[in-house]
């Protein structure tokens, strides 16, 4: 058995967890009748049922009975073993949010293509049977289980179709295995001598003393007051650059207010933006019912956040003694995360790809365990706005970190190609969510500009890098969250600030930056390997990616 299989309870937690943030509401009342028979088939060759109470009694008592006694001569004992665990998994979701957003165009897409997986009767049938017991099984006091899911469904019978499924298994399976060749690939690359001593240096904090000032500014895409909180050195000779930090959905300006409070120690002005669309506060409103969710604008509105931001703040510089000197909004570099990693390559210049997106995301899409495609998907809905996606790039942008972006598909090799300023994209080898391989390693390779950086946390994950609380208002399980936050945030802070002082250095800079820290190098914080790579072409990828070939 290939190690990854052991990776399968966490990946299992890491979809149902965003199922959560996903589906909508139904009754919960049970239903008429349960799922007591699976059957299973393979177009034209093959149909075999299994009764729901084989798998119950294998769950409880590890004992194989029925018709389980075929399927077990296809598993060795670990592999067993492990699909008994899954069994027994719970998984903490918030029903209330389950119901309230299954309605969502991203739940309904997912159900629609897992109902050409899992059959009921017609397909309107389908979608309705699959959010209905997913919502039911989320309501349960001990969690959602997969059992409890297929007790949750009302037909007697349920049908699989194994040649879909298998398909989606082995993708699944393949993702997982090619992405731990080649992070294993990309560690044998670096240097061999860690640079923890120079580069940790920098998530100390720089000593500058600074202060905090929150306000407002106006979006007239959005016809909205933009909330950011703006820290500044106190003792600046010179306006210092700026740095704009973009959060991810369901987050605020908490989450990394560590990194500006950091950064600002460091010398620099930092403004850490909450996108109103995307915040806390809107998730919140909706799941109370009095919100929508957010609307596919929100691919335009964010970059056009830090566009306005910047102009207020241009505005503030010029005209308003009381910010004079206080930062300098013509030497500007981003930080974004998740979503905010899509936003801040945007404004940078990345261009959005609806070319790509339409043809990447038709209706009948495969299963797959890319979550992050079911959000990129949704830009399919901005063809009406190809104009506005014109005009995203901000020249005031000088370089850019991106933390577990999602970039496949909404820029594409063509788009991300179009960034020329200092980039850093950084990823986690165990991020379920924004999936490493996919969303930062091969877009690394359709970069074209010269200062261009890869980093690979090794047992990072899409939630290692938040603070704040880390995990919005939904609750997220420590498998999924991963090891030792903190830990992670230190070598963000390190890595970040090396960078900044590499490409966004004011004149009165006295920290010189060592170019050879952004080299092939690595930083090792256990649990955490970060590996910096400056270059990877699409040839060596794919050599990694098929190392016994």
């Amino acid at each position: 058995m290939r190690k990854e299989q052991r990776r399968w309870p966490m990946i299992c937690s890491g979809v149902i967890t965003s199922l959560g943030m996903l589906f909508s509401p139904v009754l919960l009342t049970a239903p008429a009748q349960a799922t007591e028979r699976i059957t299973a088939f393979y177009p034209p060759l093959f149909e075999r049922s299994l009764t729901v109470s084989a798998l119950e009694t294998f769950a409880a008592d590890g004992v194989i009975t029925g018709e389980l006694l075929y399927y077990s001569r296809f598993f060795n004992e670990r592999e067993l073993a492990d699909f008994r665990e899954l069994l027994n998994s719970r998984f903490q979701v918030d029903h209330v949010a389950v119901s309230q957003l299954a309605n969502s165009p991203i739940g309904e897409r997912f159900l629609t293509n897992l109902g050409r997986a899992i059959l009921t009767t017609s397909p309107e049938t389908s979608l309705k049977a699959l959010r209905g017991a997913l919502i039911l099984a989320a309501a349960e006091p001990e969690g959602f289980s997969i059992l409890g899911f297929l007790r949750a469904l009302p037909q007697e019978q349920i049908r699989v179709d194994l040649q879909l499924s298998i398909q989606a298994f082995n993708a699944a399976a393949a993702l997982l295995s090619t992405t731990q060749d080649v992070v294993a690939s990309l560690a044998q690359s670096v240097s061999p001598l860690e640079s923890r001593e120079a580069l940790l240096r920098f998530s100390e904090s720089g000593g500058q003393q600074w202060q905090k000032t929150s306000l407002q500014f106006f979006n007239p895409q959005r016809q909205l007051q933009v909330p950011v909180d703006i820290y500044t050195p106190l003792k600046a000779e010179a306006p210092p650059p700026l740095v704009v930090i973009s959060h991810g959905v369901a987050s605020d300006r908490n989450t990394f207010a560590y990194l500006g409070h950091h950064l600002a120690s460091w010398g620099y002005a930092v403004a850490v933006l909450e996108h109103p669309g995307t915040s806390i506060e809107r998730f919140k409103r909706f799941l109370a019912g009095f919100d929508t969710l957010p609307t596919t604008t929100e691919w335009i509105d964010r970059p056009l956040d830090i566009r306005f931001l910047l102009d207020e703040l241009q505005r503030l510089t010029t005209s308003d003694p009381a910010w004079q000197g206080r930062l300098n909004p013509e030497q500007v570099a981003l930080i974004g995360q998740s979503l905010g990693g899509y936003t801040v390559l945007a404004t940078a210049g990345a261009q959005l790809n609806l070319d790509l997106v339409s043809q990447t995301c038709r209706q009948d899409q495969d299963l797959t365990l890319n979550v992050s495609l079911l959000l990129q998907c949704r830009a399919r809905d901005l063809a009406r706005n190809r104009e506005q996606l014109e005009s995203l790039r901000d020249p005031r942008v000088k370089a850019v970190i991106a933390v577990n972006p999602v970039t496949s598909v909404v820029f594409g090799e063509a788009g991300l190609s179009q960034l020329q300023i200092p980039t850093m994209l950084i990823g986690g080898a165990d991020d379920v969510i924004a999936p490493v391989l996919p969303e930062q390693i091969r877009p690394f390779t359709w970069l074209t500009q010269p200062e261009r950086y890869l980093v690979v946390t090794e047992r990072g994950t899409h939630f290692s890098f938040l603070g704040g609380g880390g995990q919005g208002i939904f609750t997220v399980p420590e498998s999924l969250v991963g090891p030792e936050p903190a830990v992670a945030r230190t070598g963000l802070t390190a890595l970040s600030t090396a960078f900044l002082k590499q490409y966004l250095p004011d004149n009165t800079d006295r920290v010189e930056a060592d170019p050879s820290l952004l080299v092939d190098t690595r930083l090792v914080l256990e649990p955490f390997r970060f590996d910096l790579i400056e270059t990877l072409s699409t040839e060596e990828l794919e050599s990694a990616m098929a190392p016994d070939l």
